[in-house]
């Protein structure tokens, strides 16, 4: 009964023809007007959440034909006019409702929203090593659930802690990846540093080829503790060694290890040899007869006769040779003294 009637919160079941009645006194008139309520646009907005922090956000909104507009509002002061926007490099802030607001060409507005979460990414905290060259060194790591650990040569360890041998002079890198209980990753790096080895020397003397019976002294040079093993399998400390050969077992390798101030080690080897005193026999062809008599006495050696020299010594008498002869004028015992000399070798026994 109203002039101007109005209907609040119209609905599509509003649509159709309304006619109106005018009366004065006796007389009515009337007019009709087809009423049209257009369906408001139905979006729906989206996302590829939950993602981690640092990867690419996709927003969508679904909201079928007719579409002329779009209005995107979220946190941290976002908005956008795209049906499919989009953030790269997503933070933790920017967690929260995304809000998209359609119209349509009969200016019909509807809203839908999509809760964003942006999962954190695990803080790896890895620590490299510094060791001597060839030493083994561990890397390690926390912060995350699981590793992974590699190089350019591929995977290495799936274990928080990496043990390797450090044999690269220059600093080297090697990579982790850490993986939290929610998925997310996470790249940390660690590095292995080397100090260099000590290069030790060596001087013998008087030479590497010696007698029996003899003295050799070994001498380290380049570092700050020294020790040295033998080929008998005796293990000495200090810098100077000094041996007396009073055996072949003394022959063989000697192996010199140097420590640095930080503990590092170097090593050198050097050989010895070990020559064995010139031996044979005197014989005489008369060890005990009437005097006088002549004996002839010839000396043979037990081997490598011919580069062996003697000496021979019988009261004041002196024989260089390995043959001679004796004339015994006196009784009583004799005593002969021999010097045996190798050619070769420059070893020197008495007999």
């Amino acid at each position: 009964n109203s002039q101007n009637p109005s209907i609040a919160n119209v609905s599509l079941p509003a649509n159709g023809v309304y006619s109106v009645f005018a009366t004065t006194g006796p007389c009515v008139a009337s007019a009709g007007y087809t009423a049209i309520v257009h369906a408001l646009p139905s979006p729906t907005a989206s996302s590829n959440a939950p993602l981690c922090e640092g990867r690419f956000l996709q927003l969508s909104a679904l909201s079928g034909t007719g579409i002329v507009s779009y209005n995107w509002q979220g946190p941290q002061s976002f908005t956008s006019s795209l049906q499919y926007p989009s953030i790269s490099g997503v933070t933790l802030s920017q967690s929260g409702v995304y809000q998209v607001t359609v119209s349509d060409v009969y200016a019909c507005v509807a809203s839908s929203s999509t809760t964003v979460t942006i999962l954190p990414n695990p803080t790896l905290t890895a620590l490299g090593s510094t060791v001597c060259l060839h030493e083994p060194a561990t890397l390690q790591v926390k912060g995350a659930s699981t590793y992974l650990w590699f190089n350019n040569t591929g995977i290495l360890s799936s274990q928080g802690t990496l043990t390797l041998n450090a044999d690269n002079l220059a600093p080297t890198v090697y990579t982790v990846i850490g993986t939290a209980l929610n998925s997310c990753t996470a790249l940390a790096t660690a590095s292995v540093f080397t100090w260099p080895l000590p290069k030790p020397y060596l001087s013998i003397n008087p030479g590497k080829e010696v007698c029996l019976n003899s003295s050799v002294t070994l001498q380290g040079f380049g570092g700050n503790v020294y020790y040295w093993f033998s080929p008998n399998n005796l293990i000495y400390q200090g810098q100077v060694l000094n041996i007396h050969v009073n055996n072949l077992s003394y022959a063989g390798t000697y192996t010199l290890q140097v420590s640095d101030s930080l503990a590092c080690k170097g090593f050198t080897t050097t050989e010895i040899k070990v020559n064995n005193l010139p031996t044979g026999s005197l014989l005489g062809t008369k060890m005990q007869a009437c005097v006088p008599f002549w004996s002839d006495f010839n000396f043979n050696a037990a081997s490598n006769a011919k580069n062996i020299l003697s000496n021979w010594q019988v009261s004041n008498e002196l024989f260089s040779r390995n043959d001679f002869k004796f004339y015994f004028k006196l009784a009583g015992d004799y005593v002969i003294n021999g010097s045996l000399r190798d050619t070769v070798t420059g070893c020197v026994n008495t007999q």
